[in-house]
């Protein structure tokens, strides 16, 4: 209303080329076709975390969410390569439970970031939707530092947390916590 009523010139003096393409691209997202994709790709989401809380994997003959699981290794009644395993068959479980949804979610989004004028959502989402002020150059080197420390520093955990010793002293400190 401000730009179609003689008011331009005062509203926009001082804007930068980044806040023109923004505010173009803000004009696109209250169209009905926006607001279509919007919803859709809401309730595929909504839909997604429905099945995900909802999922239980079958276990010694009977089903388990996974946080029933987690219990029951961090209070030492499983051994981490029970709850391990578990753990694989939980996410396949949610990768079956995902597959169609995440195609039709980037579908959705890719539907969106062509209306914003961009060639895929990637590129869209790199600039807009994560705010990042860095380039993909600089997150290869992210990349390197988390192969070089981070993968060896959680194999190293992952052989500690194996211990019987270890698991009994993380279930006895959760146990008796005085914040649980």
């Amino acid at each position: 209303a401000i730009i179609d009523n003689g008011y331009a010139d005062r509203f926009l003096s001082g804007w930068t080329e980044l806040d023109y393409e923004n505010f173009e691209i803000s004009k696109k997202l209250y169209d009905e076709e926006y607001v279509e994709l919007d919803s859709q790709l809401q309730d595929i989401i909504n839909q997604y975390n429905i099945d995900i809380s909802e999922l239980t994997i079958p276990y010694r003959g009977e089903n388990y969410s996974f946080y029933e699981l987690q219990e029951k290794y961090l209070s030492g009644e499983i051994t981490y390569n029970e709850y391990y395993q578990f753990v694989v068959s939980y996410y396949k479980g949610i990768s079956s439970l995902s597959t169609d949804k995440l195609f039709n979610i980037v579908t959705i989004n890719n539907s969106i970031a062509e209306k914003l004028g961009y060639e895929s959502y990637v590129d869209y989402a790199y600039s807009n939707v994560f705010s990042r002020d860095y380039s993909p150059e600089d997150i290869e080197k992210v990349y390197e530092f988390v192969k070089e420390y981070i993968v060896p520093a959680k194999q190293k955990i992952d052989a500690i947390l194996e211990r019987d010793d270890v698991r009994y002293m993380l279930s006895y400190a959760i146990n008796n916590s005085p914040h649980t």
